[in-house]
């Protein structure tokens, strides 16, 4: 198509990885504030229940990341005015064991991504969603935009590499790009192998007499967890600023797993955690840092953005959604 000549009555916006929990909060904020969206999804996974009320309202496209021509098709369809990218393989684990198609997904889509606006002169914004992973996590916190990038496996290494192509192609060719740099973040969307949905989907387990214990890994690790619906509408506001920079996307406070215990069994009434909790050693992660968290004094200045909720109060509404699910 001829991008000169697109007709815009209104901002129109594509969404990778539109699917996922980051992804779906996304794609209803858009449509919330007035936009005409693109989502897509990988091809063999299945709508999840909350986005099928959008249907009809958002143009949902199978696509696979990876696949070059599939990719070119859906970026020529329309002029996007933004881009958000949360297309990615995004579970630390799964990503050891497959370094190579992690690339592919999380680092040279990107890239093509990038050099499809530069080839076609393309006015688009661009965000990332770049990961905290990326830092070297030995260093002092809270972390921030100067701190190191020393990422330790696959999935740090190619988000690292994709915040580089981002950040090049904004220096180099002038684009507006900006990497959301992301610490962690929840909400019942989450899927159960991440560690805080995993703790309470399995202590509603035990509640209701479906299992006798949880296995974690380290207890004592400390970590930024943020509300994802926060998360996402940081996303949006980075992309409205004047001029693009890079942002920190968190809390800026970390807090233990054995304080998610502590809130979780206490609400739901189930006593002492420790006697339901096995240690698995095979779940204790290698150079894992024991506290980690962001610098966002920056981030509430820029984009006049703070977190809604605090996190016990996340936690709960989590708990809420979950028991919600079961009933």
């Amino acid at each position: 198509m001829d991008f000169a000549e697109a007709k815009k009555f209104k901002k129109k916006a594509l969404v990778t990885g539109s699917f996922g929990q980051d992804g779906s909060y996304l794609v209803e904020l858009l449509v919330e504030k007035g936009y005409q969206v693109t989502a897509t999804y990988y091809p063999r996974a299945k709508m999840p229940s909350y986005l099928i009320p959008l249907k009809g309202k958002v143009d949902f496209v199978p696509l696979d990341v990876t696949d070059e021509q599939t990719f070119t098709e859906v970026l020529k369809q329309d002029f996007y005015d933004e881009i958000y990218n949360l297309a990615a393989i995004t579970f630390v684990p799964t990503a050891a064991g497959a370094a190579l198609k992690v690339k592919k997904v999380n680092e040279d889509s990107v890239s093509f991504l990038l050099n499809f606006l530069v080839e076609n002169k393309l006015s688009t914004k661009f965000f990332q969603a770049t990961s905290a992973y990326i830092f070297d996590r030995t260093q002092k916190m809270p972390l921030g935009l100067s701190s190191r990038i020393k990422p330790e496996e696959p999935y740090g290494i190619s988000k690292a590499a994709a915040f580089f192509w981002t950040r090049f192609y904004r220096n180099y060719y002038r684009l507006y790009t900006v990497n959301g740099i992301l610490f962690n973040h929840e909400s019942p969307r989450r899927p159960n192998h991440f560690v805080i949905p995993k703790i309470i989907s399995q202590a509603i387990e035990i509640k209701k007499g479906e299992r006798d214990f949880i296995e974690l890994g380290n207890l004592n690790v400390a970590r930024d967890w943020g509300w994802a619906p926060d998360f996402v509408r940081a996303m949006w506001l980075s992309l409205q600023q004047n001029n693009p920079k890079d942002v920190i996307i968190a809390t800026g406070q970390a807090h233990k797993l054995t304080e998610v215990l502590d809130i979780v069994f206490e609400y739901l009434k189930l006593g002492d955690w420790q006697k339901y909790i096995h240690i698995a050693p095979q779940l204790v992660r290698p150079n894992e840092a024991e506290e980690f968290y962001g610098d966002i004094r920056e981030t509430k200045k820029l984009l006049k953005w703070k977190p809604s909720l605090d996190f016990k109060e996340m936690l709960v509404r989590i708990i809420e959604a979950k028991l919600n699910e079961r009933n």
